[in-house]
């Protein structure tokens, strides 16, 4: 009798599925695929989460491998930001984001030190933009974490308003505000300071001044991963 219930727990261990507290378990043969399979050698958890699915696949090691998410268990319909992981060593492979079960925005790939070897940016499911040369560096113009000053926007307010001089030449008092964009790199620093909407030569110069002085800022953050960044800053005068 003991032999026989213990068998009895193997296999509900093994089955393809079960569901318990909103978690669902699905064997696989492919994950990428979505293809299922009593014997497949991976494991599928979805976890329901305000009413999506939220999967996490692994290995034989127990080695993450696919992080996605679907409107539904089916898997027909993608949804938010997918990684996909390297099966040997669980490090980062790609990220792919979606939505209305297209792909939309940025599609990454990585290299083994975790380095952006390829980003495509999509819109509703069609690539605008592709770049897959082994020396990429791309420049993001928005990001899931965006730079920042070293204190935040109310160290940012305080630091210009310190700093900015009216130009003593101008006699003339103009008012308005300077467009001054720039690229916060991986360390920080900024690059290629520019005026993007100017007001008069003089401010726009001043503007240039106070930006280009400023400290080192918080680089931007995409999947992770430390990047390049477009960002806008607004001087009033």
């Amino acid at each position: 009798m003991k032999k026989q219930t213990f068998l009895l727990i193997l296999s509900l261990l093994t089955i393809v599925s079960c569901i318990a507290n909103d978690t669902l378990y699905i064997r696989l043969s492919d994950y990428r695929g979505n293809i299922r399979s009593k014997t497949g050698k991976y494991l599928r958890k979805c976890i329901r989460e305000k009413g999506n699915y939220h999967c996490l696949d692994y290995s034989p090691r127990h080695i993450l491998v696919s992080e996605s998410y679907y409107s539904d268990t089916s898997f027909t319909k993608p949804m938010f930001c997918h990684r996909f992981y390297r099966e040997q060593t669980g490090s980062i492979y790609q990220t792919f984001c979606y939505e209305n079960g297209k792909l939309n925005g940025y599609a990454v790939r990585y290299n083994e030190k975790g380095d952006t070897a390829r980003c495509q940016f999509y819109k509703d499911g069609i690539a605008e933009k592709d770049n897959d040369k082994g020396d990429f560096d791309v420049t993001f113009t928005r990001t899931e974490i965006a730079p920042s000053f070293p204190g935040g926007e109310e160290a940012w307010k305080k630091y210009v308003k310190r700093n900015v001089q009216y130009p003593k030449s101008l006699t003339e008092k103009i008012t308005g505000v300077v467009s001054v964009q720039f690229i916060v790199d991986y360390s920080g620093e900024l690059m290629e300071v520019g005026i993007k909407k100017g007001l008069h030569p003089l401010l726009d110069a001043e503007a240039l001044r106070v930006v280009k002085n400023s400290a080192p800022w918080q680089p931007a953050n995409q999947n992770g991963h430390t990047v390049k960044c477009y960002y806008t800053v607004q001087i009033k005068f």
